[in-house]
């Protein structure tokens, strides 16, 4: 009996010995577990790091050498309110946020200047705009999820409700640069008091912007063996150095703050360290810069930044290590536009910028006023090229025939205009022939030599009067005023419903009511600007969205020329 309670001793004490081994061992094992973890996210971080500066490469080839805009072009918060006409989706330019709008276009006036400057003075440097902290490394492939790169969420102090700032600027050999762009203007304000108010709330904005992107960028570049010195910058394009100086107490803490943030010293003054008015090019025409707006930035600029960076060859494995990570693809900045279904990715790449550019220009766009004329049945259209007379038209005949009518186009022969009216509506026709007929109509065309025998032309049009259409569209007739007249009196008479176009305003009859179209709404303002005679055709300030009740999604990019080398082309160019 003894001898089995000590042998059943000994093997509890066994069993205690080995479970405290095998604790020993897991935890052993476990903190080698760890310890591959750890190593194996470091080599993920490095693997990151390496991926990202490949594509870069990729992405802008010339990235030592040139500059580059990230996105290439400014793209504005314009609102749009979405309607259904005849099942296509069209876009009713909507009423612009005051604040948006004072704010897009202080940022694309700066962005026209110092595009300009980076062109005519070849600066090899990075601008990058509409960013939000939100965005750096947002998007890393699944692989590299785990990396141990340093991310603005670290930050668990930073005020979520301080704005970011509106221009970030690697340059290449004078180091980092941060601007805040503030759109207040002393226009319109009598009251000094309230200008000086407004100016020194807008200022204190800017330095609680500045200071927390400091903080910031410091911590993401934190990882890096070169740490430069962050300029700071506030730009005022609507406001002179002079109203600055007489809004401002050089007194109060703001302007003291400001110079600290700005690393002045306490004898430099706030209007000669901020860009102003006076110092760009003029707000109706921002596109329109000069040499001596070139020149005034430039020294702006090197006054700003100060003193090169010294160190090239281990700031250069700086530059392109942090272009990687804001401007690589794992960086994607999206526009959130109020009321917008949702917000789209901005483009880094000029191809990119481009393709979206395009598509935003090949919707349907309507203004407010032209969506309401979808409800006439008759309607005189006048007005230049791309001012959206033939989408109406087109509109016009989709809801006819979505509705189960059918439509005859008059084709003038001594038109210019091409048939993009008559086949798009006939491939559309023709798609839904197999629905019922009072479901989907028919597309009738007649093609006349308007300018010449009236009376014949109105008899072929008659004959179709047993088809029973109601409604006729003439797409960019040229009748002389009293020809245009007898047809279009013959046709009221015959049909319900006609939609004429035409570049030149007529005299028309009682029963057609005319509009105007007057803003090119399907062409961006970069593009139109350089169009042979656009100021005569679409007015002076051809593009300005001041001359315009609302706003284009964006101004375009910019306009390339190729020159013909072949000796009958000699002095040509496209563009």
């Amino acid at each position: 009996m003894l001898m089995l309670m000590l042998a059943v001793i000994l093997y509890k004490s066994f069993r205690k010995k080995k479970r405290r081994r095998d604790i020993i061992c897991s935890e052993g094992e476990g903190q080698q577990m760890i310890s591959i973890k750890s190593k194996t996210r470091w080599e993920i971080t490095k693997e990151f790091q390496n991926y990202l500066e490949k594509e870069i490469h990729g992405m802008f080839p010339n990235i030592l050498n040139t500059f580059y805009f990230v996105p290439p072009v400014y793209f504005n918060r314009t609102q749009y309110k979405t309607q259904l006409a005849a099942d296509e989706v069209i876009y009713v330019l909507d009423s612009h946020d005051p604040p948006d709008f004072r704010q897009d276009q202080a940022l694309q006036h700066v962005f026209h200047c110092l595009r300009h400057m980076a062109e005519q003075r070849q600066e090899q440097m990075f601008v990058l705009t509409q960013f939000r902290y939100e965005d750096y490394l947002n998007s890393p492939d699944s692989k590299y999820n785990k990396h141990k790169l340093p991310v603005p969420a670290d930050l668990k102090e930073a005020d979520k409700r301080t704005k970011c700032f509106d221009l970030l600027i690697f340059h290449r050999s004078l180091g980092v640069l941060v601007v805040v762009v503030k759109p207040v203007s002393g226009d319109g304000h009598d009251d000094h008091q309230k200008l000086a108010s407004l100016v020194e709330l807008e200022l204190s904005e800017a330095i609680q912007q500045l200071n927390m992107a400091n903080s910031i960028l410091k911590h993401l570049m934190s990882d890096q063996d070169v740490h430069p010195i962050i300029r700071h910058a506030v730009i005022m394009p609507n406001l002179e150095s002079s109203s600055l100086r007489e809004a401002i107490n050089t007194d109060s803490k703001v302007v003291k703050n400001l110079l600290r943030c700005l690393g002045a010293t306490a004898e430099e003054k706030v209007e000669d360290l901020c860009l102003c008015a006076e110092h760009l090019s003029k707000p109706d025409t921002p596109w329109d810069v000069s040499s001596e707006v070139v020149s005034n930035m430039q020294r702006w600029f090197k006054k700003i930044m100060k003193i090169p960076v010294l160190d090239t060859s281990s700031y250069e494995k700086f530059y392109v290590s942090m272009i990687a990570r804001f401007c690589g693809p794992a960086t994607k900045s999206s526009l959130k536009v109020p009321n917008a279904s949702a917000p789209f990715v901005l483009p880094k790449t000029l191809d990119e910028a481009v393709f979206l550019t395009g598509q935003m220009f090949e919707r349907s766009v309507l203004s407010s006023d032209m969506a309401e004329l979808l409800n006439s049945q008759r309607r005189f259209l006048y007005g230049p090229p791309n001012t959206g007379k033939t989408r109406m038209l087109t509109l016009i005949g989709k809801k006819c025939l979505s509705s189960g009518n059918d439509v005859l186009i008059v084709k003038d022969e001594s038109s210019k205009s091409d048939s993009f009216l008559s086949e798009h509506l006939q491939a559309l026709a023709a798609s839904n022939t197999k629905l019922p007929r009072s479901t989907f109509g028919s597309v009738y065309t007649e093609t006349c030599d308007l300018k010449q025998k009236t009376a014949e032309i109105i008899d072929r049009i008659k004959s179709q009067e047993e088809k029973k259409v109601p409604l006729v569209l003439l797409d960019d007739v040229h009748l002389d005023e009293q020809n245009l007249k007898i047809v279009l009196e013959a046709l009221l008479k015959e049909f319900q419903g006609l939609w004429v176009t035409s570049i030149s305003r007529h005299t028309c009859s009682e029963g057609l009511p005319e509009s105007s179209l007057t803003c090119c709404l399907n062409c961006p303002p970069a593009t139109l600007r350089v169009a042979p005679l656009a100021d005569r055709v679409y007015g002076k300030h051809t593009g300005s969205n001041e001359a315009s009740q609302h706003f284009f999604p964006t101004d375009g990019p910019p306009v390339k020329y190729f020159y013909h080398r072949k000796q009958s082309h000699l002095g040509c160019r496209l563009q």
